[in-house]
């Protein structure tokens, strides 16, 4: 214990030491009788605040009181009551405990106290197995999570603990170790010391309140026996109560969760995880495994639900969202998609039941981060039903929205960039059709699936970047210049990439679906990482790598400061800085980024909108100031930057703004030998690429060995892409901003009139279509034909004609189209097989497959055994299923490849979940095929009026649109929708039409946040609709100024509203802009809205100040009239702006007099 209590000492001093006087620390200890409390006390003198709670009195009460005024211990120095904060600095917590309740009761009072940028000094002693021979009778000597030792996942855990094992539950709840310092010998029982600080990238666990599911029941079947063990030790670790049963079978459930709650004491929640089947397993025994996971769900809620008061339900899948590394190469490797999606039939037939789900990548799901994530949102959940957690433990919550319209011509030889025709608007930009010419030599193709976003892509899009912004650089004029994506082409003399990779990397008009760039510029990006986490790499720590490492040859006990630490480039300087083992001080604009700071256990921050930086920096490092500034900031910042170098610091500038103005700055810092650089990444590129490929790949290293992480990002849709600019204008982000291309590009380039659909099928070729003989098979044959097709293959389980198809088919050979129709069970491997042998001997080559075949077998889900269930999705499952291996297996080039599934799986419709199971497999196989570079549509259908089984049963579709709202489309309306999915490539559309409102009344499911963006709160269906263009100018001139000041204030409300995401509604005509938080970069956009709607050029300062919409209304009115920028006798002349002290990229602010922006950031 002597030493431990020495570096313990030595710790707080240090601490001490280098905290700016006159702070206090305030301390408390945990357990501290008999251990050397006093010498602890004693050793932290006059500058400390310091609290003892020995075991005896650490009971729920005096915990709670952690935050109460310190009191005088061990002869420390009383502070105020009144002005200490309610948290402590450090705790100091002693691992004897008498239980584990107490331990896990400790644990979380320490972590509500402990302030943000705190630390946790854990006194722990290395298991002694003598120890638990005296002490094993005890109940509460063990682990008290899971379950009889038969049924537990691992051998029942004692008290003592390894140090090793501590971190690890530390881990689970959030904390990441400093430093271990073993003070004794480990084999007699001997003292550990940990020291650790909260983890910045794992959320803080919440505290369990009364009703939290402190109770918890897990059901797992075999295949995710280690699995369930790995999270319930991170559910102990916040505080549950956690039982784990095996649960194979449906009929087990009842006795299951009778069990546990008398075990237990009540039960709060059931978690089921039915885990992946065999990889080798035949295919009808996995769709009979997945059909039993279906049964026992729904014996889950249907058991559960039964209770006085039902827990809550959670469904545990995986890889419905991910994809698969390679592709699945077996059935069994599919994700449960099924289960999902009938997930949703069991939320609406039990609406009384709380139940959510939540999906785990297919690989790695029992990562740290991932089961730590999982395990905060099963401890404390929120509104969302529905959780998509990612390999770093990101967690995601799928939104349904309607889409957009779309008319345009494709070809195999187009792709899609963002561009605008004007700058200066954000609704300026717009998705456009280009070639893709072949990749050069050394240059590759990619197939982008996410791209990053930096504010210099803001500036060129808004026109605030000059010609020489863009001069020698390697991107040039154009948007985006990072992306994450797959090679799907390479140049000649390309010998180090290759088709399939996946890369992330540097590229001009890095926004679009397709890019070419050099291979200098890209990586392989490491496994296990999302396409739009890698997206937040190589702009942002490439920049921080060159500057901080290349540059400025940061040491190990050097300090940096940090300009604008909450965005991109600050956020990756940390982890570098870390990386280097440097003293961070930061900068962010906002108490809300500075608090995340905090969060991070950065200690030393500042304002970045003052300067008032360089005065505290030199406070608190005694006068001597830092090593290297990384800066972001202009103006008289740098002069601040330079007074606060030390001999030999160096001065990193990422900033563009001062340089373009030629800002002077005077030479008498550098007499102390310090260095200045001027970066731009864009321009090493073009200039140096040999050093870029060293630089890059040397950094990508740090990513695959787990140095460097990813940043956290908020991703917008490609459609959305206008929010994303808007985003970041706002300056509210933390981390990166990126777009993805997952669902396709559905939003018009431009208005234009509506084309044809450009799909044809070639009609040298066979096309099959299953389910093909009745119904909207049969008429998918039939468009086949009128669209060109000469060749069809017509197969239904049974193979016989009606007179309807008979006629039709008739038709077709009249027409000259070749039909060959035949039975297959396309359920049956075999059968299949015989199919396409046939095809291929006797028809031209196959070129596309239609999978039409269904099977509807109807009922609650409750009632439903696993035998229904997996009859019912065998068509559609083992259809799918044996189409894609067989094809691929004989090495069938496809160029189409549909199913037909069902807007069911969106919403998820009662007495249809076997149905609704199958189809939501199929959507997930078409985004799996996709993934691997295959051609897939599944097809959400709605209602169909006119051909399929609704046409047939007019009672249910009315019942059925009764509760939708919306109408049933024609066949030829839907099969046109089919054409133009065909035309976008978006893997899984949803063709119906829907009315939010009533969906809400009539579908449980509707009020869950996923359906949000189908029923926008407040307001009508036109309030974001444009003011019609009128001849303001004339109308200035006929029309009273009352009337015309109304007009004009409604075009300001629209586009103020357009430009805030609000409703024009709720634009107060009265109020300055910058209170309805209008910043300078929307003034921007908006005075050249304003220009292009009115033909007044208003200066740069006219939106900013007091400016409302009343008197810019009032100002514009009087140019209109000719009467100069203020209203007759009016004394509301508009004020420019103050001018800034400090502008960062993360917080830009107008500067009087230009309408330049404050810096560009690479």
């Amino acid at each position: 214990m002597a030493r431990a209590l020495e570096t313990l000492h030595a710790r707080t001093g240090a601490g001490h030491a280098d905290a700016p006087a006159p702070r206090r620390i305030r301390v408390v200890e945990i357990g501290a009788a008999g251990v050397g409390a006093a010498g602890i006390g004693a050793s932290l003198g006059d500058w400390a605040d310091y609290r003892a709670i020995t075991w005896d009195e650490a009971g729920p009460a005096q915990l709670a009181t952690l935050a109460a005024a310190p009191r005088q211990e061990g002869g420390a120095t009383p502070g105020s009551a009144a002005d200490t904060p309610p948290a402590h600095d450090l705790a100091i917590v002693h691992g004897v405990f008498a239980s584990w309740r107490e331990a896990l009761d400790t644990l979380q009072a320490v972590e509500a106290d402990l302030a943000p940028d705190g630390t946790l000094l854990f006194i722990g002693h290395h298991p002694a197995r003598w120890l638990d021979f005296v002490c094993g009778t005890r109940p509460d000597w063990w682990v008290e999570d899971a379950t009889e030792a038969e049924n537990a996942a691992d051998a029942p855990r004692s008290l003592q603990q390894s140090a090793s094992a501590w971190q690890a539950s530390l881990a689970a709840r959030g904390w990441h170790a400093l430093e271990q310092v073993d003070a004794e010998d480990d084999s007699l029982g001997g003292c550990f010391l940990l020291l650790a600080q909260r983890d910045p990238r794992v959320q803080a666990p919440a505290v369990l309140v009364p009703g939290a599911a402190t109770r918890c029941l897990m059901l797992a079947a075999d295949t995710a026996r280690a699995l369930a063990g790995s999270l319930a030790s991170h559910l102990t670790a916040l505080g549950l109560s956690v039982r784990v049963q095996d649960c194979e079978t449906a009929d087990t459930v009842p006795a299951a969760i009778e069990a546990a709650r008398q075990a237990l004491g009540g039960l709060e929640s059931v978690v089921y995880l039915p885990g992946v089947p065999g990889a080798h397993l035949p295919a009808a025994d996995v769709v009979a495994c997945r059909a039993r996971h279906c049964q026992i769900a729904a014996q889950v809620a249907r058991h559960a639900g039964a209770l006085a008061t039902p827990p809550a339900c959670w469904l545990l899948t995986q890889g419905v969202y991910g994809a698969f590394p390679g592709g699945p190469r077996t059935l069994g490797e599919t994700g449960n998609a099924a289960l999902w999606a009938f997930g949703r039939t069991l939320m609406n037939e039990m609406p009384g039941l709380p139940l959510r789900m939540a999906d785990l990548p297919l690989a790695g799901e029992d990562a740290p981060a991932v089961l730590a994530a999982l395990a905060q949102s099963l401890g404390a959940p929120d509104a969302e039903t529905e959780l998509v957690f990612g390999p770093g433990g990101e967690r995601q919550a799928p939104r349904l929205r309607p889409a957009r319209q779309v008319d345009r011509p494709a070809s195999t030889d187009t792709a899609w960039r963002l561009g605008f025709a004007q700058p200066g608007q954000l609704g300026n930009l717009a998705w456009e059709p280009v070639n893709a010419p072949s990749p050069g030599e050394g240059e590759i193709e990619v197939a982008v699936h996410a791209t990053g976003l930096n504010f210099r892509d803001l500036m060129y899009a808004l026109g605030m970047l000059s010609d020489e912004a863009l001069e020698n650089g390697f991107t040039g004029p154009a948007l985006g210049l990072e992306f994450a994506g797959v090679v799907t082409r390479v140049g000649p003399q390309v010998t180090d990439f290759r088709q399939g990779d996946a890369v992330a990397g540097f590229g001009p008009h890095s926004f679009g679906t397709r890019m070419r760039t050099t291979t200098e510029a890209c990586a392989v990006i490491p496994s296990g990482l999302a396409f739009e986490a890698a997206a937040t790499i190589p702009s942002t720590f490439f920049t921080v790598y060159y500057a901080l490492h290349h540059l400025a040859r940061l040491e190990p006990g050097e300090s940096v400061l940090i300009h604008g630490a909450t965005g991109g480039v600050g956020l990756a300087a940390i982890q570098i800085a870390r990386w280097r083992g440097a003293r961070i001080h930061a900068t962010a604009g906002s108490p809300e980024k500075r608090d995340f700071l905090r969060l991070m256990g950065i200690t030393d921050i500042h304002d970045s909108r003052s300067l008032a930086f360089a005065d505290d920096i030199l406070a608190a490092t005694a006068g001597e100031g830092v090593d290297v500034v990384l800066n972001s900031l202009a103006g008289e910042a740098v002069n601040r930057n330079l007074r606060v170098l030390k001999p030999f610091g160096r001065h990193i500038e990422l900033g563009k703004r001062d340089f373009y103005d030629n800002t002077r700055i005077g030479l008498r810092p550098f007499r102390n030998n310090i260095s200045y650089f001027g970066v731009d990444a864009d321009q090493l590129m073009h200039l140096r690429p040999a050093l870029t490929r060293r630089l890059y790949g040397e950094l990508m290293a740090l990513f695959d060995a787990g140095v460097l992480h990813p940043l956290p990002y908020r991703a917008f849709a490609a459609d959305d892409v206008v929010e994303a600019f808007r985003h970041m204008q706002q300056a509210s982000h933390i981390g990166k901003i990126v777009v993805h291309y997952r669902d396709g590009i559905h939003a018009a380039a431009a208005p234009a009139a509506p084309q044809a659909s450009a799909w044809q099928p070639d009609p040298s070729a066979t096309y099959l279509v299953t389910g093909g003989l009745r119904g909207f098979g049969l008429r998918t044959a039939q468009w086949l034909a009128e669209r060109g097709a000469r060749h069809l293959a017509l197969a239904s389980r049974s193979g016989t004609l009606d007179d309807e198809a008979h006629e039709i088919v008739a038709t077709l050979r009249d027409q000259g189209v070749s039909v060959w129709t035949t039975a297959c069970d396309i359920s049956a491997a075999d059968q299949v097989a015989a199919l396409l042998d046939h095809i291929g001997a006797r028809l031209p080559a196959l070129g596309g497959i239609v999978h039409a075949a269904t099977l509807y077998d109807d009922g609650l889900a409750s009632s439903l055994d696993a035998s229904r269930i997996a009859a019912a999705m065998a068509p559609k499952v083992l259809g799918a299923w044996h189409l894609h291996e067989q094809t691929q297996a004989r090495g069938i080039a496809l160029s189409l490849f549909v199913m037909y599934s069902s807007a069911t799986t969106l919403l998820g419709n009662a007495g249809q979940g076997s149905y609704v199971a199958a189809n939501g497999w199929m959507e997930a196989l078409a985004r799996h095929r996709r993934d691997i570079g295959l051609p897939a549509v599944c097809l959400r259908w709605g209602a169909i009026a006119d051909a399929g089984f609704l046409a047939r049963h007019p009672a249910t579709r009315e019942a059925l649109l009764q509760r939708m709202g919306g109408a049933a489309l024609p066949a030829a309306d839907a099969l046109a929708a089919m054409a133009q999915a065909l035309d976008d490539g978006t893997p899984d559309p949803a063709i119906l039409g829907l009315d939010g409102k009533r969906l809400v009344g009539t579908l449980p499911l509707a009020a869950t946040p996923r359906f949000a963006l189908l029923s926008p709160p407040g307001g009508d269906a036109g309030e974001g609709a444009a003011v019609p263009r009128e001849d303001l100018p004339g109308l200035a001139r006929t029309l009273p100024e009352a009337a015309l000041q109304e007009k004009l204030l409604e075009l300001l409300r629209h586009e103020v509203g357009q430009i805030l995401h609000l409703p024009a509604t709720r634009i107060d005509a009265a109020r300055p802009l910058n209170d309805l938080g209008l910043d300078s970069l929307m003034g921007v956009e908006l005075t050249v809205a304003l220009e292009a709607r009115t033909g007044v050029r208003l200066p740069p300062g006219a939106v900013a100040g007091q400016a409302s919409p009343e008197k810019l209304a009032r100002r514009i009115g009087a140019a209109l009239r000719g009467e100069g920028g203020n209203g007759p006798g009016s004394d509301d002349t508009l004020q420019d702006a103050a001018p800034g002290a400090a502008l960062s990229a993360a917080d830009p602010a107008q500067i009087p007099g230009t309408a330049q922006a404050p810096r560009v950031m690479p």
